[in-house]
């Protein structure tokens, strides 16, 4: 039995409920609420017939990192993604997207060697980020300098255990449901392996994901779903390879929905019918034009320290901004 709202089999020990417009089976964490009905993906869009007081058009595409946007907070995806009014460069994006396209060149080019990736960021990236002043200070200058250094590094150990790609740095897009936007995402490296299945790599210039947030962060099982259907070939493994720090975090394949990431004794696990579903809740709430800031703000600390909007003045923070919603925008 397939779940109606992601299309994937509802497992013996998964709770089934019905849709209480369509009466199709689903899986809990699959329903919507609607008024006091609990309804599927399908019967929301169909059924609704709210119109939003914002007009917008949503993309055809939506990246992944967009996604997680508007998954922490949908005032900002409204206002960067669908008002185009964009973060402005940072240091650690600008040394993460330079740094992307060496590693992009030595996967192809096994003759670039290390000494020319060093030789090509100091020459030829640095003076550049120097030129759009993206650094405060020397002494940012020269942290992100090491930063890159220790990640150029780190790379050198691992390549040597990459094969040659079946992938490098490509754009791919995914359905998830005819009447929402498809998903995009930028795999960094895809590889085969000796049983004939794929096996999936990222880099990372930044901090590591830690404890619960193996588990819920939409990357891993993102990737994976988007490269099965596109190729339509079994992906067996996901890495991240956390070059800063040397450290690596691999999902393995436990079955066709499944992926888990051992770190120590632990286990974090995911599951693709999940993100799915998920994803399919996200969109449908776009596509109702649901972009407030989150109510419950305890969470957003970090979130609103890093962001643009409050110093362009299009948003008061979390706290303020969540109380100005609650009352009417008075």
């Amino acid at each position: 039995m397939d779940c109606i709202s992601c299309n994937f089999p509802i497992n013996e020990k998964e709770t089934v409920k019905e849709c209480e417009a369509c009466g199709k089976h689903a899986h809990v964490f699959c329903l919507i609420s609607k008024g006091e009905q609990k309804v599927c993906d399908l019967c929301y869009i169909k059924e609704t017939e709210e119109k939003p007081s914002y007009s917008f058009i949503l993309p055809e595409h939506i990246r992944r990192t967009h996604i997680e946007t508007y998954r922490k907070c949908p005032n900002k995806f409204k206002l960067e993604v669908l008002e185009e009014r964009p973060q402005p460069q940072r240091p650690y994006t600008q040394v993460g997207i330079d740094l992307h396209e060496i590693f992009e060149q030595a996967v192809k080019d096994r003759s670039f060697t290390h000494e020319h990736r060093v030789n090509d960021y100091k020459t030829i990236y640095l003076p550049r980020q120097i030129e759009q002043s993206i650094f405060e200070s020397e002494d940012e200058q020269r942290n992100y300098l090491k930063r890159a250094m220790d990640s150029l590094t780190h790379f050198d150990m691992v390549l040597p255990n990459i094969p040659m790609p079946f992938m490098v740095e490509e754009t791919l897009q995914f359905n998830i449901d005819e009447n929402l936007p498809k998903v995009s995402f930028t795999m960094d490296i895809v590889t085969e392996n000796e049983q004939g299945g794929l096996d999936l790599a990222d880099w990372k210039t930044g901090k590591e994901l830690v404890g619960k947030q193996l588990a819920s962060d939409l990357q891993a099982p993102i990737y994976i779903h988007g490269v099965q259907q596109h190729t339509g070939r079994r992906v067996d493994s996901f890495t991240f390879y956390y070059l800063r720090e040397n450290k690596t975090r691999k999902f393995q394949r436990v079955d066709n929905d499944t992926f888990v990431c051992t770190v120590g004794k632990r286990e974090y696990y995911i599951r693709l019918h999940e993100t799915v579903g998920e994803l399919q809740g996200l969109f449908t709430q776009m596509k109702k034009g649901n972009f407030n800031v989150p109510t419950d703000t305890k969470g957003m600390f970090f979130t609103c320290k890093m962001c643009h909007l409050k110093d362009m003045g299009l948003c008061m923070g979390a706290d303020q901004q969540a109380w100005y919603q609650l009352n009417g925008g008075k």
